[in-house]
C-alpha cells in the first residue's frame, strides 16, 4: 500500500468534520459574525462583528488579543468571483482522474490501494457502469456551474473570507475522488477497451430515476441562477459612501419567480437534490446509498443550510419581514 490509511474513512470523516466546523462557526457568535456571511449578504446592515468594532473604535486597547486575532483573520478575503475556481478545479480533476483510471495510472493505484475493509471486495463495490454514470454526472455538474459563472458574471466588489474559498477547493477535490473510489475494486479488475466503453447498456431502474431526478434538479437550479442573475446589475459608479450604499440597495430585488414562492433558496434545495441523486446512483452492491457521497451530502446540506439561514436574515433586514413570511429557508416543509 502507498498510503497507510483507509481513504474511504478519511474522506467520510473529512466531510463530517467540515460540516461540524461550519456549524461551530454559526453556534459561536464571535466566529459566525466574522466568518460566515459572504457575497451579497455582506452588504446588509452592520453585523454584530461590525457593531463590536464600532463600539471599540474609540479605544482599541479595550479589545482582547483574541478579538484582535479574529478581526485580523476576518480581513483575509478573496473576491467572491473566485467561486469560478471551484468549477474549474472540478472539471480539471474529473478529467485527470478519468485519464488515471483508464490508464491505471500511478495516482489511481495510490488511491485504490488505500481502500480497505469490505469496500475492497468486488462484491461490495460499485460496478464499472455506476462509476461511469456518476463520473459523467459530476462532470456535467462542474461544466454547467462553470458555464453559469462565466455567462452570468457581473462586476462586483463582493468578497468572501479565504476560509470559504479553501473549504470549497477541498470539497471539489474530494468529490472528484468520491464519485468513483467505492468502485476502485471493480475498476482495478476491469479491462478498458474503447469499443466496449462507448457502448451504452440499458440502465437499471434506479439509475434511470436518479439520472432523471439529477437532470430535473439541474434544470431548475439553472433556471433559478439565470433568474437571480437578472435581478441585479453592476453597481453604479456614483461616488460617495451614501450613494454607494444606495446603489447596492437598488441592485437587488425580491425574487418573484415561482420557484421562490415558498422557498427562499430553491437553488440550494436543488443542489442538495443533485448530490442526493448522485448518492443513490452510486450505491454499491447491497447498499441503498453510497456512504462516502452520503457524508458529502451532509456537508452540502449543512453548509447551504447555514447560508440559507443567513439569506433569510438578509431578506428580513433589506426588505422587511413580509418578504420572508410563510417561506421555508431551503427544504420545503422541513427547514
Amino acid at each position: 500500500m502507498y498510503l497507510d490509511v483507509d481513504i474511504l474513512t478519511f474522506l467520510r470523516i473529512s466531510y463530517l468534520l467540515a460540516a461540524s466546523l461550519v456549524l461551530l462557526l454559526v453556534l459561536i457568535p464571535p466566529l459566525g459574525s466574522r466568518f460566515v456571511a459572504y457575497g451579497a449578504r455582506k452588504t446588509s446592515p452592520p453585523s454584530s462583528a461590525e457593531r463590536e468594532k464600532e463600539a471599540t473604535a474609540k479605544g482599541k486597547q479595550r479589545q482582547s488579543p483574541v478579538q484582535q486575532a479574529l478581526d485580523a483573520a476576518a480581513t483575509i478575503q478573496v473576491p467572491h468571483s473566485w467561486f469560478t475556481s471551484f468549477y474549474v478545479l472540478s472539471v480539471v480533476l474529473s478529467t485527470v482522474w478519468a485519464v488515471q483510471i483508464l490508464g491505471k495510472g500511478f495516482l489511481f493505484r495510490i488511491v485504490a490501494d488505500a481502500v480497505s475493509g469490505s469496500s475492497a471486495d468486488p462484491d461490495n463495490s460499485m460496478t464499472v457502469e455506476q462509476v461511469k454514470l456518476t463520473w459523467i454526472l459530476m462532470l456535467l455538474q462542474g461544466c454547467r456551474r462553470l458555464f453559469e459563472c462565466l455567462a452570468f458574471y457581473k462586476p462586483s466588489e463582493s468578497r468572501m473570507w479565504v476560509g470559504h474559498w479553501l473549504l470549497g477547493l477541498g470539497f471539489y477535490s474530494a468529490m472528484s475522488v468520491s464519485v468513483w473510489v467505492e468502485g476502485s475494486s471493480s475498476l482495478g479488475r476491469h479491462d478498458f477497451r474503447f469499443l466496449t466503453e462507448v457502448a451504452v447498456p440499458a440502465p437499471s431502474l434506479r439509475s434511470f430515476l436518479c439520472v432523471l431526478g439529477f437532470l430535473m434538479a439541474s434544470g431548475v437550479q439553472h433556471d433559478c441562477h439565470t433568474y437571480l442573475s437578472s435581478l441585479k446589475s453592476p453597481p453604479s459608479s456614483t461616488s460617495g459612501s451614501t450613494s454607494q450604499v444606495s446603489s447596492q440597495t437598488d441592485t437587488y430585488r425580491i425574487p418573484t419567480h415561482p420557484a421562490f414562492n415558498r422557498i427562499l433558496t430553491p437553488h440550494y434545495f436543488c443542489e442538495c437534490l443533485i448530490y442526493l441523486f448522485l448518492t443513490i446512483a452510486a450505491a454499491p452492491r447491497g447498499y441503498w446509498i453510497n456512504r462516502t457521497l452520503g457524508c458529502a451530502l451532509v456537508f452540502v446540506a449543512v453548509n447551504l443550510g447555514v447560508t440559507a439561514r443567513g439569506t433569510r436574515e438578509w431578506y428580513r433586514r433589506r426588505f422587511g419581514g413580509a418578504s420572508i413570511e410563510g417561506k421555508y429557508n431551503m427544504i420545503p416543509f422541513i427547514y
